[in-house]
């Protein structure tokens, strides 16, 4: 494997997570023109859980349980509301490529640490099989 093929990947993967998100973000603004109670909820939540970060960070376990309550009715809500306008919860996110990096072209692990996806693996060793020239006989 060489270097410069897996930065031409790597920036490859960066272009089209960046378009995958960008075709997200375009669809997400025209489905919450089209349903603003939905956005409406989607700012009420943003907020709840600013507030929820406050409470945490004065100590406050009272307001932080109320609060939590209220984020989870908030989120209840939402739910049932997406079921009432027939659209799955997963639509609300970009279309990736690959699921597992979100087109990232690395996995990360729990303790921190970060490996190739199996699909710029694949990618790679396609690229070297076909530079070795093996033809299928038939």
């Amino acid at each position: 494997m060489n270097n410069s093929t897996l930065n031409t990947l790597l920036k490859d993967y960066e272009r089209k997570r960046e378009l995958a998100n960008l075709n997200f973000e375009k669809q997400k603004s025209n489905f919450y023109h089209l349903h603003p109670e939905l956005a409406d909820l989607k700012y009420k939540l943003g907020k709840l859980a600013l507030d929820i970060s406050k409470a945490v960070l004065h100590g406050d376990s009272e307001l932080e349980k109320k609060l939590k309550i209220e984020f989870n009715n908030l989120t209840s809500e939402k739910e049932n509301l997406l079921k009432t306008i027939s659209i799955p919860p997963g639509a609300l996110a970009p279309l990736y490529e690959c699921n597992i990096c979100e087109d990232t072209g690395f996995t990360k692990y729990d303790n921190g640490k970060s490996t190739l996806c199996n699909c710029i693996k694949q990618k790679l060793f396609d690229i070297d099989f076909n530079k070795s020239n093996i033809r299928k006989f038939t």
